[in-house]
């Protein structure tokens, strides 16, 4: 896993191959290459539209004279990166608790028997391992199970505990 330097780095790397004119501004086009080169994959009209500070609903010709600066591209991309790492993590982490219960889901008790397994205390230090504690707002199963079971049925499935776990990410940045 890269450190947020290494990220910060390679986003700025990307940022700097498409701005042609070399003033550290790009416009929709060169944000759009520069979002496929670290990202991997064409963004979306609103990522685009944010980055560029714009509306979600902004005309075409707004998207098309808008630009950002090098130091807004980092920041945006760099908390997009770090979201991703933090979504990625969960999945792996729900994953291996699921088939270590051989479930498709959640319980607090085969929850709490994955967790002894894969030696780990709590959901967070899981979902969090490379990364430092920063304090969350779900740290007990009790915790983790009243805001993320929300019918009530005692369970969680793979995309409650990727919402829980996104919720969790954007209150600790």
């Amino acid at each position: 896993m890269a450190s947020e330097r290494q990220t910060r780095e390679h986003i700025r790397h990307a940022f700097r191959a498409f701005d042609k004119s070399g003033r550290g501004r790009l416009g929709r086009d060169g944000v759009c290459l520069a979002m496929t080169a670290v990202l991997g994959y064409e963004p979306s009209r609103v990522d685009v539209a944010v980055v560029l500070g714009l509306p979600l609903d902004a005309p075409a010709g707004e998207l098309q004279s808008a630009t950002v600066s090098e130091d807004t591209f980092v920041s945006y991309m760099s908390d997009k990166m770090a979201r991703m790492d933090v979504s990625a993590r969960a999945a792996d982490a729900f994953d291996a608790l699921a088939s270590a219960s051989g479930l498709g889901y959640l319980t607090k008790e085969n929850c709490q028997a994955a967790l002894d397994a894969l030696g780990v205390s709590t959901l967070l230090e899981l979902v969090t391992a490379d990364a430092p504690a920063v304090g969350a707002p779900f740290i007990s199963l009790d915790d983790v199970f009243a805001e993320a079971d929300l019918d009530d049925d005692g369970r969680i499935t793979r995309a409650d505990f990727l919402l829980l776990a996104s919720r969790a990410a954007a209150q600790t940045m």
